[in-house]
């Protein structure tokens, strides 16, 4: 955890527009910036601030544990936007959901490359039903399904449903 960072303060993000939490996994440019469409302000999960400044995009807050942020990314950042959450219980992702209230949040960068975090990510969102979230992945779009659900797709389209 870097030092001078807020830390176990009841964080909250308040937000009247959409929020895009952009993690550390895979993510591209143009990703973010699909997402910054949809949800316009940024909430980097900890090492996600990296990414944030290396493709030219400054974050409104950065949540975390901050073990996976490097000090270069953390000098670029103002004292108050970083808000350190020191418990273990909880991943990155899951931290920003808890503390970010907005009417959507769009998440990109929290699935791959590692098999635990995309499924952490997608337990997570189970887990706070009542947050309205879409996790952007590649071609992929996943969201917990109300529950009923009604689309109209073409033959042969993908579509996948998880229990």
């Amino acid at each position: 955890m870097s030092e001078g960072c807020k830390t176990n303060q009841p964080t909250r993000i308040e937000s009247d527009v959409g929020v895009t939490v952009l993690g550390a996994g895979y993510a591209r440019r143009e990703d973010i910036a699909d997402a910054l469409r949809i949800a316009p302000r940024l909430v980097a999960a900890d090492g996600g601030a990296a990414k944030a400044l290396e493709f030219g995009f400054s974050v409104d807050a950065v949540i975390g544990d901050m073990d996976s942020i490097a000090r270069e990314a953390l000098d670029q950042i103002p004292e108050a936007s970083l808000h350190a959450v020191d418990e273990q219980d909880s991943t990155d992702f899951e931290k920003c959901l808890t503390r970010i209230r907005a009417p959507l949040i769009v998440a990109v960068g929290v699935t791959a490359p590692r098999l635990d975090h995309g499924l952490a990510s997608l337990n997570a969102i189970a887990k706070h039903r009542r947050k309205r979230v879409i996790i952007l992945s590649g071609s992929d779009v996943c969201f917990l399904a109300p529950p009923q659900l009604a689309l109209r797709l073409t033959v042969g389209e993908r579509l996948s449903l998880f229990p």
